[in-house]
């Protein structure tokens, strides 16, 4: 594990209550390590709903202020971004404005020759400008395909990115094989899990909690952002030919779902905290992964595999090379009447066997041990000699 290190981490936003890949990492090396987190928004394009232009307003205000504390040796600092990437203006300005905030947040925690760690192409134009030891490039997605960006210019900030970077990470296989075409220092790094957090869904907990525990069983859950990725003509095509079951969605919803609105079987529950997530997965029979097959999901590897995984509970999933991986514990449907079929197969399924074999396999993929490959292979391509 790395230790001793000053690292500037441009990850996602942090008070979310979804929690990523970044927010796991950057935890753990903050344990060894003192962790400037750059909260990396910006790549969307905004639209004048009153919630986009409301964070924009909130994005202002943090950027003026100095790094906030959350965790012993992590700092926040918030930079603001104007999410307008096809402007050569605006991204100049991006770029100083940056800098600018992130040296700021440097210079007040003593940051002298920090390790660069950016999980967003669009914040490439730091690299170089800190004084840097080495550059970390962590790639959880295809950026370019992610729905409402300028997909020229998020490849060319990328581009530039994996050329300054000095070792580059992926979390799917098909991702590992396109950036290495432009840096041949890219290795597969899988997302990890909590398996003691999703662990708890085995345990009924005595107080029940009132938006769910009400909806009749079965119950097919799901949980994560409700964005384009999630089809929705195909949670209508289930819910519509498996009435005596319940479907349940948590998180924030950012799309249109008035096609599945009116359905009497169909639930949105609203986003949750991740502390709770094990106890509304307790109520789940089956976990789905519903995602319509773009080319931002071809090239994904969605980290609720393994929560779902790590809880016991059945999944079906549409096919996604990286869940592939996980086939002996999944079970993956090709089309709609596929995903039916195995739906119906998981609620009849009633295996403490299988449920005790999907929670030992998440046991090798813990984040700790993530975060331990990752930082072997860094010590290699950085020299960390010059740090504090």
């Amino acid at each position: 594990m790395l230790t001793g290190q000053e690292i500037v981490y441009v990850g996602n936003e942090w008070f979310t209550e979804n929690k990523t890949s970044s927010h796991h990492i950057a935890e753990i090396l903050a344990c060894c390590n003192r962790v400037l987190y750059v909260q990396g928004s910006g790549q969307r394009r905004p639209t004048t709903s009153r919630r986009d232009i409301k964070k924009l307003v909130s994005k202002l205000g943090k950027a003026l202020k100095h790094p906030v504390q959350v965790q012993d040796n992590l700092f926040i600092s918030s930079p603001l971004i104007v999410p307008l990437h096809s402007h050569s203006l605006v991204r100049r300005f991006n770029s100083t404005i940056l800098k600018w905030t992130v040296k700021r947040a440097c210079k007040k925690m003593g940051f002298r020759n920090p390790i660069l760690w950016i999980l967003a192409p669009h914040f490439g134009s730091l690299a170089g400008g800190l004084n840097e030891i080495g550059t970390v490039y962590y790639c959880v997605d295809e950026y370019s395909a992610q729905p409402n960006v300028d997909s020229q210019a998020i490849r060319k900030m990328e581009a530039e990115l994996l050329r300054k970077s000095n070792v580059v990470f992926t979390v799917s296989e098909l991702l590992r094989i396109d950036k290495s075409k432009i840096n041949p220092n890219c290795y597969l790094s899988l997302h990890g899990v909590d398996t003691a957090h999703f662990g708890k869904a085995l345990n009924r907990q005595s107080k029940p909690l009132p938006d769910i525990s009400a909806i009749p069983r079965p119950i097919i859950g799901f949980f994560g952002l409700i964005q384009e990725r999630v089809d929705l003509s195909l949670i209508n095509y289930l819910a519509s030919n498996l009435k005596d079951a319940s479907f349940v969605l948590i998180g924030m919803v950012s799309q249109d779902i008035s096609e599945v609105r009116g359905l009497p079987n169909v639930y949105f529950l609203g986003p949750k905290p991740y502390e709770d997530l094990p106890e509304y997965m307790q109520y789940f029979d089956v976990c789905i992964m519903p995602y319509k097959l773009n080319d931002e999901m071809v090239n994904s590897n969605p980290k609720k595999l393994r929560e779902y995984l790590a809880s016991g509970k059945p999944v079906v999933s549409v096919r996604i090379k990286e869940v592939e991986r996980y086939s002996k514990y999944v079970y993956i449907a090709d089309n709609n009447a596929q995903f039916l079929d195995l739906l119906k197969e998981a609620i009849a399924e009633n295996s403490t066997e299988r449920m005790q074999d999907r929670m030992k396999a998440m046991e090798k993929e813990s984040w700790e041990y993530r975060a331990e490959q990752i930082s072997s292979i860094v010590s290699k391509h950085i020299s960390i000699s010059r740090s504090n």
